[in-house]
């Protein structure tokens, strides 16, 4: 059995996907590829999920594995009995059964896959394997149609930066209000694992108003053995008139608006967002906020009078372009406060990272190095970096409590230091893809009897 390869599991995906895209939607197969991953995981998995349950390995196997015919319907099958086995699990795998019916040879094929998984990758080995399969598998169908993606998938990256920032502890209630496949919770509960802190008194929260993707963060929350969450199927600004809870974290994306076009809507649903995020906070919790930075230009003043008032906010972030699924705008983080350590009282601090600071071309993702500079650079409050600046509250007012970066241009000059290591592994990086691409394109051209002239051997940096 061979080590789990990130090239592997993408090529089992991608085969999937080939089979399945026949008969179904990008919606659709999305759901049905996640929850019957889940299925082999937990039907022939060798750990119970969550741990406090036992499952019985055999209970649903008859019902899909090794048949030949009706395939659909035996796996509704085995759905059923395993959610009737697992409480925890109802209406979660049942509801990705499609209503499309799949041919039993694509059925065949998309289960030869699977089978492929469990006998030859240690995928389904263990929790920590099963989870890190799929987180991966996620992130492959977010990016294989970004718009739609962009739902509910947030790029781990910025998941990292915001969990770096607000260094999640145990014993924490964390709520994050549109919870999506629940990268933020997951990334909170690995922080606080990483640190030796027990999840035993951690409390999670999550709401997803969209029926798949709730059952798909439910498996992903699952999968990486988180016991403590609670993720409610629902809309957080509907029932947030409801709802008195309070947290001391509270970790969000605000989607993009599905109306973009409508200014006056997307005004009043990214500031009711603001406002929930802000008002489910404990009297000393604090929050980061992710959002397209397009928000910075719409006319927020009432809410940033009140929140600057209060001395609750404590650092806005602008980050490159490009970083966002679904958009190429830049991206800004709001960190909220409302125990503010000392010496930072009626003062905000603004960072902005420079627009040079990726050089990936169609989609941008922060690595380590970059994350440790943005969060070294809000911990230093500004001390460390160039590209930081520390406002007073009054001068704030004087801009109408406008908190867009052009209003505040005062940051000397920016420079990134160079990181030559870095810039190393990232040339060798794009060197092995363009080998690869051209690789690829000489064996299809071969393949259609294309004239290929030798191409000169060029020096390369050792």
């Amino acid at each position: 059995m061979q080590n789990l390869k990130k090239s592997e599991l993408k090529k089992n995906l991608i085969s999937s996907v080939k089979v399945l895209k026949n008969s179904l939607q990008y919606t659709t197969y999305r759901y049905f590829i996640l929850a019957t991953l889940f299925f082999y995981y937990a039907d022939r998995g060798t750990r119970a999920i969550p741990r406090t349950v036992n499952l019985h390995p055999t209970a649903s196997r008859h019902n899909f594995h090794g048949k030949q015919k009706y395939l659909q319907s035996e796996l509704a099958e085995a759905f059923s009995n395993l959610e009737a086995i697992h409480p925890t699990l109802t209406g979660i795998l049942e509801g990705a059964i499609p209503e499309t019916q799949i041919p039993d040879a694509d059925m065949l094929e998309f289960r030869r896959h699977l089978d492929y998984l469990q006998e030859h990758t240690s995928a389904f080995i263990n929790s920590e394997n099963f989870g890190n399969t799929f987180e991966y598998w996620l992130s492959l169908l977010a990016k294989m149609t970004v718009k739609q993606g962009v739902a509910f998938y947030t790029p781990r990256s910025l998941v990292n930066l915001l969990i770096d920032i607000t260094k999640p502890r145990e014993g924490m209630s964390i709520y994050d209000p549109t919870v999506g496949t629940g990268g933020m919770l997951i990334g909170a509960a690995h922080y606080i694992r990483q640190h030796g802190g027990n999840l035993e008194s951690t409390q999670f929260y999550g709401r997803e108003k969209l029926q798949d993707i709730w059952a798909i963060c439910n498996m992903n929350i699952l999968a990486h053995q988180i016991d403590n969450a609670t993720i409610e199927h629902g809309d957080s600004l509907r029932d947030m008139e409801a709802r008195t809870d309070t947290f001391d974290l509270v970790l969000q994306n605000i989607p993009l608006s599905l109306d973009p076009g409508n200014r006056t809507k997307t005004n009043q649903m990214t500031q009711a967002f603001l406002e929930h995020a802000v008002e489910s906070l404990s009297p000393s919790g604090s929050a980061a906020i992710l959002a397209p930075a397009s928000i910075l230009q719409q006319d927020h003043q009432d809410f940033w009078h009140q929140i600057l008032q209060r001395d609750w906010l404590e650092a806005v972030i602008n980050l490159p372009p490009k970083l966002l699924h679904g958009t190429n705008t830049s991206a800004v983080v709001f960190i909220f406060n409302k125990k503010k350590p000392a010496g930072r009282s009626s003062q905000v601090l603004f960072i902005r990272v420079p627009s040079n600071f990726l050089p990936h071309a169609w989609h941008n993702e922060l690595q380590n190095v970059d994350i440790q500079s943005i969060v070294q650079a809000f911990e230093s409050w500004g001390e460390t970096s160039q590209f930081t600046r520390v406002i007073h509250i009054s001068e704030i007012k004087d801009q109408n409590y406008n908190l867009s970066i052009e209003r505040y241009p005062d940051f000397g000059e920016i420079t990134q230091p160079f990181d030559i290591a870095s810039a190393l592994n990232r040339y060798h990086i794009a060197s092995q893809k363009r080998e690869a691409a051209v690789t690829r394109l000489m064996q299809n051209l071969a393949e259609l009897d294309y004239p290929i002239k030798p191409s000169q051997d060029k020096p390369s940096l050792q």
